[in-house]
């Protein structure tokens, strides 16, 4: 029995052996080396050409392809004795490198200051001075279009932006601008050039669409803009366009509203610099927001309200801040509020339209009601009406 014990052992070693040996015929094999992603790039350089009153100056962009920086190097505009009747030019190219995207120009943090009162000023009846009390932005005047490269506005070349007919915080003061977008065309191709051409003018500004001639008129500006100055922030700004179709420019935009004085027939905009800007974030649980406004009555309270219509208001009204303004007239107001309503809601008149917003004189408000209770015995020029209506969302309203 034990023989035979063993004798099956060798078997079973003997078969082990023979199934190990079978691998070594019929095999394949396949090997995949350095599998790689490398993710592209988007990389935007600017050059700037340009002239001043006809010749080239230092005084204006002028610089070959390159990063910009925050160095006086990549200003667009550095004048520092400008004159009524100036005018300059600068064509800005974009030059998009590797892949195609969407691309965008944002003008913001503007300021327009007095830096203190000269005679002439004084003689001029320009009371005025300080931040944001300056009377330049309303004598500067900027037209830009999307230029082909050669500096000359021409037929097929569409406007990207004008305030022929109002002061330069129109289009300078948080604006951002499609330069290619969803909405406007197809993307900057990878390694091609977008163009942009602007003219400025010191006074008055004409612009023909029909004729695409622009000039510029001196005459009327007077000496309340002397020592006077104006700033902003230029940005440009690209994203991929592959995969994603639906990009528009103003989704890097806050909402903005511009709030103007008006004649006493709303017929009118009186320009006279008092003026304030709302700017929100969007829909949301509260309504954060900041506001500035400029030149009201000094040290008096303001209320900036919801106004529902019809007369006074409280359909159904929203108190949104109140707070006074510094010696100078201005006024800044921030916070996130949580109004408990839709801009514009039922039943207001303008639903689903858009919302009416103020900035009124406090005593002319009722803010337990969301009435205005006074109207024709305080000067317009008080007074800051929408010059657009809005619409937000209160998420959990």
């Amino acid at each position: 029995m034990k023989k035979v014990l063993l004798s099956l052992l060798t078997v079973a070693a003997v078969g082990t052996l023979a199934f190990g040996a079978s691998r070594a015929f019929f095999s394949d094999t396949e090997k995949s080396v350095g599998n790689t992603f490398i993710a592209g790039g988007i990389d935007l350089t600017i050059d700037s050409q340009c002239s001043y009153n006809g010749a080239q100056s230092s005084q204006c962009g002028l610089w070959g392809l390159k990063d910009l920086d925050e160095l006086t190097s990549s200003r667009f505009f550095n004048f520092t004795d400008i004159k009524p009747g100036d005018w300059g030019e600068n064509t800005i190219s974009m030059h998009v490198n590797n892949n195609d995207a969407w691309a965008c120009l944002t003008i913001d943090n503007m300021h327009n200051d007095g830096n203190g009162l000269t005679e002439p000023e004084i003689a001029a009846n320009d009371p005025n001075d300080g931040e944001n009390q300056g009377e330049l932005a309303q004598n500067l005047y900027f037209t830009a279009w999307a230029d082909d490269g050669d500096n000359i506005w021409e037929a097929g070349e569409p406007l990207l932006f004008t305030n022929k007919l109002g002061p330069a915080s129109d289009v300078l003061n948080s604006k951002t601008y499609a330069l290619a977008d969803s909405t406007i065309g197809n993307p900057i191709l990878g390694g091609t050039t977008r163009n942009i051409g602007l003219e400025w003018c010191f006074g008055t500004m004409t612009v023909d669409e029909a004729t695409h001639t622009i000039a510029c008129d001196g005459s009327n500006a007077g000496n309340g803009t002397q020592t006077d100055s104006l700033t902003a922030d230029v940005t440009f700004y690209v994203v991929q366009a592959r995969n994603n179709p639906t990009f528009v420019c103003s989704s890097l935009e806050p909402h903005r509203l511009v709030l103007e004085n008006k004649d006493p027939n709303w017929n009118r905009i009186l320009n006279d610099g008092i003026y304030g800007i709302l700017t929100w974030t969007g829909d949301g649980n509260t309504f954060n927001y900041s506001l500035n406004a400029y030149k009201l009555q000094p040290t008096t309270s303001y209320s900036l309200i919801y106004y529902a219509d019809p007369w006074p208001g409280n359909h159904p009204g929203v108190l949104i801040s109140s707070g006074s303004t510094d010696g100078s007239g201005n006024l800044t107001l921030s916070g996130t509020p949580d109004l408990i309503t839709d801009l514009p809601e039922p039943p207001d008149t303008n639903d689903p339209t858009g919302a009416k917003i103020w900035l009124i004189p406090s005593i002319a408000y009722n803010a337990s009601t969301y009435s205005v209770i006074a109207w024709n015995d305080l000067p317009a020029s008080d007074w800051l009406f929408e010059t657009n209506l809005i619409k937000y969302n209160d998420t959990n309203h």
